[in-house]
């Protein structure tokens, strides 16, 4: 052992020895840092890139999925008022062209099967007034 390397040549060369190899003890520690840290950031990119994939594959099925219900429900719904009210225009119709038999037989309970309510009793009452007319008609004939 030295008791002083500063003052004495070999221990200055043994300093530097064991400096060189600290410096090349940790810088190669350094490296293999950058290289694990390097790997660990390239994997967590790699995991972020397929989870965003991912993502983007659920949303545009997500999407897909609302788009097919909102155009089910609108073409479900937009029958429930469609068929009912074309009833009604070809009952209308029917007693627009002299047909007071025709009754319109609808089953919403809303305002449009009281229209079709209305309209049927319309249709009766014209119906009888119409036979009412035609038989006085006959009568003045004969007469």
């Amino acid at each position: 052992m030295l008791k002083n390397p500063t003052n004495d040549a070999s221990g200055v060369r043994l300093m530097i020895e064991m400096d060189a190899i600290a410096h090349e003890v940790i810088t190669k520690d350094i490296e293999d840092h950058k290289k694990s840290d390097a790997n660990k950031l390239s994997a967590a990119i790699l995991t972020a890139e397929k989870a965003q994939e991912r993502y983007f594959v659920i949303r545009t099925v997500a999407y897909s999925i609302v788009v097919a219900l909102a155009i089910f429900f609108a073409i479900f719904y937009s029958r429930l008022f469609v068929v009912p009210i074309k009833k009604l225009q070809h009952g209308a119709d029917a007693i627009a062209g002299g047909d007071f038999k025709i009754r319109i037989e609808i089953k919403t309970g809303d305002e449009l099967e009281q229209l079709a309510n209305r309209m049927n009793e319309m249709a009766e009452k014209l119906d009888k007034f119409y036979g009412t007319l035609e038989n006085q008609v006959r009568e003045r004939e004969e007469s």
